[in-house]
């Protein structure tokens, strides 16, 4: 399901080299039989997608003075660390990583909702203090997280001061940026309702007594 979110947020983006790797890994995943193997198929879907986003990057507004490397996303894994994003070296990386984070906390109430044990996950490790369910549940929307940060981020210009120094090479995303980010940027409410009710049927499919050699139900009560 990520996989097909995803090339669908390349769009028409999407090159004949793409969608052959795509194709491919959606066949690889039919077959796959561990989550190691699920892991390596979708990291290699996602290197498509990513790599398709190469030219995105900040509009300067006027005497806004943004770094170089700002301008352009190809260098999302180097530069500037940001306060509270955990890997985020370019502002759109944080500003998407805020995003998912707050989706977490919205698809978390509604999972607990269908009484889901959310520490218990599919491809998310159980990790103590660690919502694994949470994480597997996003997957499929990050496509859609990203385009709404995409959208937002083409539909202003920005300056250094939206992204403020917290320390040396260290900066967080302004407040009045982050207000602005959950007006525009957060899924429908809909979009999670769906997403936990799919959870919710995936979890109680594969705890059917039948569903034999098949996860047991992560269902809480």
């Amino acid at each position: 399901m990520k996989i097909a979110a995803d090339a669908k947020g390349i769009g028409p983006r999407l090159t004949t080299r793409d969608f052959s790797t795509i194709a491919r890994c959606e066949a690889k995943l039919s077959a796959a039989r561990s989550v190691a193997e699920i892991v390596v198929i979708e990291a290699k879907a996602a290197s498509v997608y990513w790599r398709s986003h190469l030219d995105l990057g900040l509009v300067e507004r006027k005497g806004g003075n943004l770094p170089r490397s700002w301008l352009r996303f190809a260098n999302r894994g180097k530069g500037a660390e940001f306060l509270g994003n955990k890997h985020a070296s370019h502002p759109i990386s944080a500003m998407i990583n805020y995003c998912v984070v707050v989706e977490a906390g919205r698809l978390a109430r509604a999972l607990a909702g269908f009484g889901l044990a959310l520490q218990i996950g599919f491809l998310h490790g159980d990790k103590h203090g660690r919502n694994s369910l949470v994480w597997d549940a996003i997957e499929p929307l990050r496509a859609r997280i990203n385009a709404r940060v995409f959208a937002f981020i083409t539909s202003r210009e920005f300056s250094r001061g939206d992204f403020p120094a917290g320390g040396v090479n260290v900066h967080r995303i302004a407040r009045p940026v982050i207000g602005e980010i959950l007006a525009r940027c957060l899924l429908p409410d809909q979009d999670i309702l769906d997403c936990a009710a799919w959870i919710r049927n995936l979890v109680m499919r594969y705890g059917e007594p039948s569903a034999r050699g098949r996860p047991a139900s992560r269902a809480s009560g």
